[in-house]
C-alpha cells in the first residue's frame, strides 16, 4: 500500500480538492462526475478502460478508496513516476520488486563453490591416483567419480536448477572421456560418446514419463479426473484420512501390474479434485501427494513384474537355483507391503493432521452424458494400461521393444485429434522434470561404463570378506539405497546383484 501521507493526497483529489499535491491542472476543483466544466469526451474515453489498476507493492487501488474514474484521473498525472502500474488482466498479480533479480540472482554460491571444489580435488588431488579394478587402472572411473560428486552437490544444495544441472552430464562426460564402449578395450571417440550419451538422456524411459504427463493432462482437461476420482474413492467415504487410505491402497495395487511411474502420475490426477477443495495451508495436501509417492513405490516392491530391477533380480534367483516362483515371491511380498503401506498412512496421518473432518465428496455426481472426446480419453487410456500391465503376454515386446515406445501412442492419439493442444504440450508436459529424469539416466550409463559402480561394489564386497549373511546384505542394502538415490534403481540392480548372486 502507498504510505498514509500520500493515500491522503489521492483521496483529497478524489474529492476534488485544489489543495491536493496531486491535483491536476484544471479550472474547477469539482468532482470530475459532478463538475459541469468536465470534458464530456475525456470522461467517455476513461469510461472505456477496464483495466484494472494496482499500485506497485501493494494492491487495487480502491483499496485506497478512489472509484474508477477517479484512479483514472490520477493516473494522467502520475503514471509518468510509475507510482500506478495499469495491468491488462485482471487476475494476473503484479511481480513484486523484491522478488526481482538480476543476472546470477538466483545462483546459490555456496553450492556452486562446494561442487566445483569436489569435482577439481577428485580429478586433480584424488589420495591413491587412478581407481582400480581388478589391479587395472581405470581412468574413466575417476572422472566419473568427479562428475557424480558435482552434480550430487548441486542436486542436493540446488544451487542452480535441477534440470539444468542435468544438461551438465552430457557435456563432462564427453568432454572428460568418462564414457567407454561396452566392454571397455578402448576410448569412445567424442562423437560416439556424445551419440550414445545424448541417446540415453532421451531413452524410452522418458517417453514413458511424457506419456504418464499425457494422460494426467488429458483426464485434466475432459474433466475425467473429477468422475474417476468419485467412482474409484467414494466408498471410502468424505474423512480424510480414510480417503488417504484409499488412495494409498488404490496406487500401491496399480503399481503392482504397472511402472509406478505411470500410476504416479494417474493417482495424482486422481486427488486434483480433492486438493481443490482443500483450505489453503491445509496439511492433508502435503500427506495426499506424499502418500501417493510412498504408496506407489511400495507396490513396486510387490509382483516381479512391477519394476525392472524387481525382473532383474527374479532372474538372478532363477540362474542360482533359488527356486523363487512368481507366487512365492507374491507370498512373501505382498503381506509385507500391505503392513508398509498401513504404517506409512498411519505416520502420514498423524504428522500432517487434515483441518477438515470431512470433505464434500460429490465428485462426478453431476456428470451427465460422457462426450465424445471424454469416451476416446477413456478408451486409450484404457487400453495404454492394458498394455502396460500384459506387456508381455500380449508379445508386445516384439512389436515395440519398450513400453516407452507404447506410451507414444496415446500422446499422438491426444494431441492429434485435438484432446490436447499445443499449449499443453508446452505447460502440462512437465519438460524440466523430464530433463532431471534424463540427467539421471544419463549419470547411470557413464557410471556403469566407466566401471565405477562395479569398482564401489567389489570394495565393499572385500571389506566384508568372512562377515555373516545378514550384515553382508545390510551393507549392500544400504549401498542399493544410497545409489538409488541418485541414478536408476534399474542401474544400481544391474550392477550390484551379480556380485551379490556370486558371493551368495
Amino acid at each position: 500500500l502507498l504510505p498514509r501521507t500520500e493515500r491522503l493526497a489521492l483521496r483529497r483529489q478524489a474529492t476534488g480538492s485544489a489543495s491536493s499535491p496531486l491535483a491536476l491542472n484544471r479550472r474547477d476543483t469539482q468532482h470530475p462526475r459532478t463538475s459541469p466544466s468536465h470534458n464530456a469526451a475525456e470522461k467517455s474515453s476513461l469510461d472505456q478502460v477496464n483495466e484494472p489498476l494496482r499500485v506497485r507493492g501493494g494492491g487495487p487501488a480502491a483499496r485506497v478508496g478512489l472509484h474508477r474514474e477517479d484512479t483514472m484521473l490520477v493516473l494522467k498525472e502520475y503514471f509518468t513516476n510509475a507510482h500506478l502500474l495499469p495491468i491488462t488482466n485482471r487476475n494476473e498479480p503484479l511481480q513484486d520488486p523484491a522478488k526481482k533479480r538480476g543476472m546470477l540472482g538466483s545462483v546459490k554460491w555456496g553450492g556452486l563453490l562446494a561442487a566445483l571444489v569436489s569435482y577439481a580435488w577428485i580429478l586433480l588431488a584424488w589420495p591413491g591416483g587412478e581407481l582400480k579394478l581388478k589391479g587395472v587402472a581405470v581412468p574413466a572411473a575417476r572422472r566419473c567419480l568427479a562428475i557424480v560428486s558435482l552434480v550430487s552437490v548441486l542436486w542436493a544444495t540446488e544451487a542452480v536448477p535441477l534440470h539444468i544441472t542435468s544438461l551438465m552430464v552430457p557435456l563432462l562426460t564427453v568432454v572428460s572421456g568418462a564414457l567407454l564402449p561396452p566392454g571397455g578395450d578402448a576410448a569412445y571417440s567424442a562423437s560416439s560418446a556424445a551419440k550414445e550419451i545424448c541417446g540415453e538422456f532421451f531413452n524410452p524411459t522418458i517417453l514413458l514419463f511424457l506419456a504418464g504427463f499425457s494422460i494426467g493432462a488429458v483426464l485434466e482437461k475432459q474433466k475425467l479426473s473429477k468422475m474417476l476420482a468419485g467412482a474409484v474413492l467414494r466408498p471410502f467415504g468424505n474423512r480424510p484420512d480414510v480417503l488417504l487410505l484409499g488412495m494409498m491402497l488404490l496406487g500401491a495395487f496399480m503399481s503392482m501390474w504397472i511402472s509406478n511411474i505411470p500410476s504416479s502420475v494417474l493417482c495424482t490426477s486422481l486427488a486434483q479434485p480433492i486438493l481443490a477443495q482443500l483450505p489453503p495451508g491445509d496439511p492433508f495436501a502435503k500427506a495426499l501427494l506424499l502418500g501417493i509417492a510412498f504408496s506407489n513405490n511400495i507396490g513396486g516392491m510387490t509382483t516381479p513384474i512391477a519394476s525392472p530391477q524387481n525382473v532383474i533380480a527374479f532372474g538372478w534367483c532363477d540362474q542360482v537355483g533359488a527356486g523363487l516362483t512368481f507366487g512365492s515371491w507374491l507370498a512373501f511380498c505382498l503381506p509385507f507391503c500391505l503392513t508398509l503401506v498401513l504404517f506409512v498412512w498411519g505416520l502420514l496421518r498423524w504428522r500432517y493432521p487434515p483441518q477438515l473432518r470431512t470433505i464434500r465428496f460429490d465428485l462426478g455426481r453431476e456428470q451427465g452424458q460422457m462426450t465424445g472426446a471424454q469416451m476416446v480419453t477413456l478408451g486409450v487410456t484404457a487400453g495404454t494400461v492394458l498394455a502396460w500391465s500384459f506387456w508381455k503376454p500380449l508379445g508386445l515386446e516384439e512389436t515395440f521393444g519398450s513400453m516407452g515406445i507404447v506410451g507414444l501412442v496415446p500422446v499422438i492419439i491426444f494431441f492429434g485429434l485435438g484432446l490436447l493442444d499445443r499449449n499443453d504440450f508446452h505447460n502440462s508436459l512437465n519438460w524440466s522434470v523430464l530433463i532431471l529424469i534424463g540427467g539421471g539416466m544419463a549419470l547411470g550409463l557413464v557410471m556403469q561404463r566407466s566401471f565405477l559402480l562395479e569398482i564401489v561394489s567389489l570394495v565393499i564386497q572385500s571389506s566384508l570378506s568372512g562377515a555373516s549373511l545378514w550384515t553382508f546384505m545390510l551393507a549392500f542394502a544400504v549401498f542399493m539405497a544410497l545409489v538409488a538415490n541418485f541414478v536408476s534403481s534399474t542401474v544400481a540392480a544391474i550392477i550390484v546383484l551379480p556380485v551379490v548372486a556370486e558371493v551368495g
